[in-house]
């Protein structure tokens, strides 16, 4: 509750203090020493930042901070361009740049290979019935 008091005190427009996340995981790369991030609130307007929370190994969060968003992309063209969701001046590589090692550990299992070739065989089908209708 001190977390989402916080943040409220620095941004007490921000909207439903029900929608502040509180279940924290630190969002930069793997690392085993230093301070900790985890992004709690989205502003409306981007511009001003965003609202992460900060704390140390094994310790309950200390303090929210309003921090700049990161200004670094990928440099890729069109649709592949992805800018990185970490703040300003992070530590350690870019958001476009890390493995979530949860995802990861998901996509390694049998019942998600098997779930992705059955979306890829409707997708087909689907492809197959639409250009042969047209």
């Amino acid at each position: 509750m001190s977390l989402v008091a916080q943040m409220m005190r620095l941004a007490p427009d921000a909207g439903d203090p029900l929608y502040v996340e509180t279940f924290l995981r630190c969002k930069l790369a793997a690392h085993t020493t230093g301070r900790h991030h985890d992004l709690v609130w989205q502003l409306d307007d981007s511009r001003q930042g965003e609202m992460w929370a900060a704390w140390a190994d094994g310790r309950a969060p200390e303090s929210v901070l309003l921090l700049p968003d990161c200004p670094a992309h990928n440099g890729r063209s069109d649709q592949n361009d992805e800018a990185c969701t970490l703040f300003a001046r992070h530590r350690g590589p870019h958001s476009f740049d890390l493995c979530d090692p949860e995802i990861e550990a998901i996509r390694a299992t049998p019942e998600y290979g098997r779930l992705t070739a059955e979306i890829d065989a409707l997708i087909a089908a689907w492809r197959h019935r639409v250009q042969g209708t047209s």
